[in-house]
C-alpha cells in the first residue's frame, strides 16, 4: 500500500486503490522496483522508480 498513500499525497480527493497499477505495486513490494526521491527538476510532483539493482531473482 505504500506506494498508493504516496501518490494519494499529490491528490485533493484520495483515489482508490484500484486507481493505481496493482502490477507496479506488486514489484515495489517484491523488491524488485525502488522509488527515487523526487527532486526540484520535477516539482516534486512525479512518482519515479528504477529497477532495484540489488535484487537477486535466485536469493
Amino acid at each position: 500500500m505504500e506506494i498508493s498513500e504516496y501518490a494519494n499525497r499529490f491528490f485533493d480527493d484520495e483515489k482508490p486503490k484500484n486507481f493505481f497499477d496493482p502490477s507496479l505495486e506488486d514489484l515495489y513490494n517484491e523488491g524488485k522496483l525502488v522509488k527515487i526521491d523526487p527532486d526540484k527538476s520535477n516539482n516534486e510532483k512525479l512518482i519515479r522508480f528504477q529497477r532495484n539493482l540489488e535484487y537477486d531473482p535466485n536469493a
